[in-house]
């Protein structure tokens, strides 16, 4: 499988999970663009470049930003991430990691006030993890 592949199932995994969770998730889609006769590509439509889905509940206040990682190195997200003006009670913005050492296993970065909070969890169909992460 390659990483595009792993990259789009766990970004697919954590729409289901949140779904689960009584929330109304939007997930970016790849635009098809024209390259010349008979020739196109796919490329990355991430909102705002950053981030992967985006999710609306209607009991809370904000707006989950999430951006979906499966590789290793999660410095250039982080730097992306941190890069764009978030209102600091209207938006939670979180990465999520794969944790391929144990299943479901997520490392969620939590972006608060410009400072990185880090929780390791794991993703189970409606049940919300502890620590009002969501």
């Amino acid at each position: 499988m390659n990483s595009k592949t792993k990259g789009n199932n766990f970004e697919n995994r954590i729409k289901k999970y949140l779904e689960s969770l009584g929330y109304t998730v939007d997930k970016a889609r790849a635009a098809l663009k024209f390259a010349g006769p008979g020739k196109y590509f796919s490329s990355p439509n991430d909102f705002w470049g950053v981030a992967d889905l985006i999710a609306f509940r209607k009991d809370r206040a904000y707006t989950l930003i999430v951006q979906a990682h499966a590789g290793h190195d999660v410095g250039p997200r982080q730097r992306k991430l941190e890069a764009l003006p978030w209102h600091p009670t209207a938006q939670r913005v979180q990465l999520w990691v794969k944790q391929p050492s144990f299943q479901s296993g997520i490392r969620s970065l939590w972006l608060d006030n410009g400072t990185w909070k880090e929780y390791i969890w794991r993703l189970k169909d409606g049940q919300e993890p502890v620590g009002g992460l969501l």
